[in-house]
């Protein structure tokens, strides 16, 4: 086993270095007194952690009671610890109660502007400063993140129904998918919208290859890309001193480079 020419606590070199225990496996010190303080940092961290974490508990349960005591006073109801909560979107502390109809009401509201019932069971979220409903993971072909809080996020839902002359209800969402541009789409356009954005990254990378190749050094496939920072990087370094230059090539050629959106050409 390799291990550091100088020691992971003191920094000290020694050529007589002792494997640390096998609480570190693969560390070393220059003594066991080295390797004894590692040891009892490491168990002081812990303890003032776990000391932390008492106290934010204790903290907590303080609020909670406090919370309890006005709220039993003012509604004349005999509230416990376990029926409080933290508002998601306030943090405050709040009737279990309280939050559930209110999430109820909200969902009741979302619901109200659907263009469509709405599918069930859903989930209530706080998300974007609002009550949001997410729709079921089969709601849409290969997609759990269909989000409504509001009447214009339907907006896509009813533009496909007036595009197809139909009532949204009337509309077997497991067939479609959104896009990736907040579109909806069928699942065949998806699948040739997919192969028409693979067919240009095949493009793309040729053309990625020949700047690279060519004008690598002053980053003409980086600014190709929309990398424009470092793309000027490159050209005051003469792409990195060569080696930045070199790196990217064989990640073009591997296929592994990637555009300014992290999309891999």
């Amino acid at each position: 086993m390799f291990f550091n020419s100088t020691c992971d606590w003191c920094g000290g070199y020694n050529t007589a270095h002792v494997k640390a225990r096998n609480a570190w496996p693969g560390s070393s010190f220059c003594s066991q007194q080295c390797a004894d303080a590692h040891d009892l940092k490491k168990e002081m961290d812990k303890a003032y952690q776990e000391e932390l974490a008492n106290k934010r508990l204790a903290v907590e349960r303080l609020e909670k009671e406090s919370f309890i005591r006005s709220y039993n006073e003012t509604n004349g109801k005999s509230l416990n610890i376990e029926q409080v909560v933290k508002h998601p979107g306030t943090y405050k502390w709040t009737a279990s109660e309280d939050l559930d109809a209110e999430k109820a009401q909200a969902a009741q509201k979302i619901e109200s502007v659907a263009p469509f019932p709405i599918p069930k069971p859903y989930e209530i979220l706080w998300c974007n400063n609002a009550w949001t409903i997410q729709a079921p993971s089969d709601f849409l072909s290969g997609n759990s993140n269909t989000l409504w809080s509001k009447k214009s996020d339907f907006a896509p839902f009813i533009a496909v129904a007036q595009k197809e002359g139909r009532q949204p209800q009337d509309i077997d969402w497991s067939d479609y998918t959104w896009d990736g541009n907040g579109n909806i789409v069928t699942q065949d356009e998806f699948d040739r919208l997919r192969k028409k954005a693979e067919a240009a990254w095949s493009v793309n990378r040729v053309i990625a290859f020949i700047l690279c190749l060519l004008f690598g050094y002053f980053g003409a496939h980086r600014f190709f890309t929309g990398k424009i920072k470092s793309g000027v990087l490159w050209i005051f370094t003469a792409g990195m001193f060569l080696i930045g230059w070199l790196v990217d090539l064989i990640l073009i050629i591997t296929g592994k480079f990637s555009d300014k959106y992290g999309n891999k050409l």
